[in-house]
């Protein structure tokens, strides 16, 4: 039976019922919130209670974890709702309820089934991935198995933020023998017994615990888990167990068996000791260096292939390559062992790089080749095989080179265009970066090797959000002077799609289309397979654009084209096919057949997905595509948790700041105010705010088009002095980019909008009444504009 405690807020809100347990700093309620209504009547929250008799140590970390979680926004974190003081001296959290079974409890009932246990870890590090790549960047340090629920549906949340960090907080003093800090003893890293800076390796570390524990049933050090010190003398001193001892042992929790590694899908070896050896690494810079290189290592040893926690030789790579393709190997025989040896054969003349310089040379254009083999733009295959050589070759030819910047900057870049390609745009930054600081080194870099890093750079930076750098890159490839050849007008068509990519983003579709254009007329330079891989590529582009600008039949004859030009180059399941199918699919979303579209792209997303994973650029504009549909059809729920998805898989694949994030979010905040959630909303448009400051100009179309949306939002929420700054600020950047058009003429009757729900009649008359003729010059075929305007004229006339 409900009970309601005092406090007027309390009375008239959250009916609180049983209490759920206590977390780090307060008792936990399960609580009604009365206020919500029509599919939202019966929702049930969270309530998090820190009473009067709370220390000024744990309300100053309450209203720690109430600020980060007000932050965070996150499929895996429990929403923040509210939080107030009510009755006085009485501090509540309201979240988001997380409905399942926490970890612990889970482990300890049943054994997990090899799929649950995938699943779980790596999406619970790929929220702490989120965490770890926002700004500020959150450190959680308090990772445990109690604080991971995992839902009926199999997705974990991650709990209690009572002692989380943001970066550029204040550390918390060193450990003394009165006070260890706020931990958890058993999980916590080195650094927190010593009272070193906390950073993300911290979480790192604690993963590693919990991925031991869920291993072995057991923690990490033989010493007493109870007694901190001796625990906390352990954790800075000794090795772990290595996992074959401890699965060895009988006695206390640990299994006698060796199910547990099972249950992952593999036997025990040495791959996974490396792995959580590389997590618990006493020093901070010995650990996996993110949570995607611990993801990376985690999936390589998952799915059978080299991991990097363990720098093996060439025999040791070439014996994981075998293992995991031991069908293909032996139909193929010789052909694979012989690719094998000369892989072997060309690093090893990389060593010999310093005596031999030409021969090192001729061994890196070699591996130059087998990495292009590699890359999925050379119809080689997906993601995996991608990565199968990619990876084995790195760890190799990294420590070989490093001394050697005229060899390491080529092969940085062809490596950089293979992680593009597969839709990973920030792994590929940190190469092409690299890459372009060593060739700039040399005066005797060929200048179509420079360009062509250049093109790329600026394509990766541009795709990461860095709207200035990416320009930058193209502004300096332009100037340099380059022979005539196929080499160059490949270069050129890529800074040609680089800034076709930058004006759509920007929101000016006439722009992008003139640069698409000029482009489709470039291709008639060239001759044969090199003509038709051009051409469809900018056929793709034109056809895209003209979508755009709602030319719907040409867009589809357009597009088909390019289809038909991809298929028979590259075939059905190429990605650039599925790229050019895709497009279609969004293209009769526009021509109002979201049926059809899905017809088109539920199918391409799931090859999508096969080819380069839920984690990439690619599968992500294809959620978002497909958001677009479930929106048209109705289906708001469904669009919106899509949108959200795609903003996730982008996240995961890119920089925090790259546009395509904003254009899935300002997507989802629509949804979310055609469902009359427009608080929901609001949070949603301040994160697009945040994510294209970098990555779209302040003077773009499309910023003014976002603050016409926020204009609407901030008015339905009552905040009109924001509405207006909105409005004024939509209409400025639109006069000075369009003159007079339809969008300009929209965010002046905004502007009529806000006067109006402010009462002040007569601001709003004149500005309709601007509007209104502005409409006569631009569009007057605009007759339902016109008419809202006049209707809404006359309701402010006095009667």
């Amino acid at each position: 039976m409900s009970t309601v405690l005092d406090g007027p807020l309390l009375k008239e809100r959250y009916r609180l019922g049983p209490k759920l347990g206590k977390g780090s700093q307060g008792e936990l309620f399960l609580a009604r919130d009365e206020w919500l209504k029509g599919d939202e009547k019966d929702r049930l929250v969270v309530v998090k209670r820190l009473t009067p008799r709370g220390t000024w140590k744990s309300f100053e970390l309450f209203e720690r974890e109430a600020k980060v979680l007000s932050q965070l926004r996150h499929a895996g974190v429990p929403r923040h709702l509210a939080n107030f003081e009510d009755p006085p001296g009485v501090f509540n959290l309201v979240m988001e309820r997380a409905p399942g079974e926490n970890l612990r409890d889970l482990t300890t009932r049943r054994r997990l089934s090899q799929t649950e246990v995938r699943d779980v870890l790596i999406r619970a590090l790929e929220i702490l991935d989120y965490l770890h790549t926002r700004s500020p960047i959150v450190i959680h340090r308090d990772i445990k198995p109690s604080n991971i629920i995992v839902t009926r549906d199999g997705h974990p949340k991650l709990l209690d933020f009572g002692i989380a960090k943001l970066i550029g907080e204040e550390r918390f003093r060193p450990v003394t023998a009165q006070r260890i800090g706020p931990m958890t003893p058993q999980y916590a890293a080195p650094e927190q017994f010593r009272g070193q800076p906390i950073t993300v390796a911290t979480d790192i570390y604690q993963f590693g615990v919990l991925l031991y524990r869920i291993i072995t049933g057991r923690l990490p050090y033989d010493a007493n888990p109870e007694d901190a010190h001796a625990w906390g003398r352990a954790v800075v001193e000794t090795d772990p167990v290595t996992l074959g001892r401890a699965l060895a042992r009988r006695g206390g929790d640990a299994p006698t068996t060796r199910d547990a590694v099972r249950t992952l899908g593999r036997e025990l070896d040495r791959d996974l000791d490396a792995i959580v050896r590389t997590a618990l690494a006493k020093e901070t810079n010995a650990r996996y260096s993110s949570i995607d290189a611990f993801v990376a290592d985690l999936e390589a040893f998952l799915d059978g292939r080299p991991v990097q926690a363990r720098h093996g030789g060439t025999l040791y790579h070439a014996t994981r390559f075998m293992r995991r393709h031991r069908i293909a190997i032996a139909a193929a025989g010789l052909t694979v062992f012989g690719l094998l040896g000369l892989s072997a054969y060309a690093l090893q003349q990389a060593r010999q790089a310093r005596v031999e310089s030409e021969r090192a040379r001729a061994a890196v254009a070699f591996v130059h080749e087998v990495f292009r083999a590699a890359d999925p733009a050379n119809g080689r295959g997906g993601a995996r095989s991608a990565t199968d050589i990619l990876e084995a070759a790195a760890a190799q030819i990294e420590p070989t080179l490093k001394r050697q910047p005229e060899l390491r900057g080529p092969i940085a870049v062809v490596m950089s265009g293979a992680f593009f390609n597969m839709g990973d745009a920030r792994r590929a930054m940190t190469l092409i970066e690299r890459a372009i600081e060593d060739m700039r080194q040399f005066d005797d870099t060929p200048p179509l090797e420079l360009t062509a890093a250049l093109e790329l750079g600026a394509a990766v930076a541009q795709r990461n959000g860095r709207l200035e750098q990416a320009i930058a890159w193209l502004d300096e490839a332009d100037r340099i002077d380059l022979p005539v050849g196929p080499t160059t007008r490949r270069i050129r068509d890529g800074q040609a799609n680089t800034r076709y990519n930058i004006a759509r983003d920007g929101g000016d579709p006439a722009a992008a289309l003139r640069v698409a254009e000029a482009a489709l007329r470039a291709t008639e330079a060239a001759t044969g397979e090199e003509r038709e891989r051009l051409r469809s590529r900018a056929l793709h582009r034109v056809g895209v654009s003209l979508r755009d600008m709602d030319r719907f039949d040409e867009s589809e004859a357009t597009l088909r084209e390019a289809i038909d030009l991809c298929q028979k180059q590259f075939g059905d399941n190429d990605f650039r096919t599925l790229r050019a199918r895709q497009s279609l699919g969004w293209m009769f979303i526009g021509r109002g057949q979201p049926a059809r579209a899905l017809g088109e792209l539920e199918p391409v997303g799931e090859r999508l997905r096969e080819l380069f994973g839920e984690r990439s650029q690619d599968y992500g504009a294809n959620l978002h595509n497909r958001g677009l549909a479930y929106r048209a059809l109705g289906q708001l729920d469904r669009a919106y948790d899509s949108f959200r998805a795609s903003a996730q898989a982008y996240s995961a694949s890119s920089a925090a700041g790259a546009a395509q994030i904003g254009w899935a979010l300002w997507n989802a905040a629509s949804v979310r105010s055609e469902q009359g959630q427009h608080a929901a909303a609001r949070e949603i448009y301040d994160d697009i705010e945040d994510n294209w400051r970098n990555s779209i100009a302040e003077d773009a179309r499309a910023r003014a088009l976002l603050y016409m949306a926020i204009t609407e939002n901030r008015i339905a929420l009552g905040a009109f002095g924001e509405a207006e700054s909105y409005a004024d600020r939509a209409y400025t950047t639109l006069r000075r980019s369009d003159g007079e058009s339809i969008d300009s003429t929209k965010a002046l009757g905004l502007l009529g909008d806000v006067a109006a729900a402010r009462q002040d009649a007569p601001r709003a008359v004149a500005r309709y009444e601007e509007a209104l003729a502005m409409l006569g010059r631009v569009a007057p075929d605009q007759t339902e504009l016109r008419d809202q305007w006049q209707r809404r004229m006359a309701s402010l006339s006095p009667h």
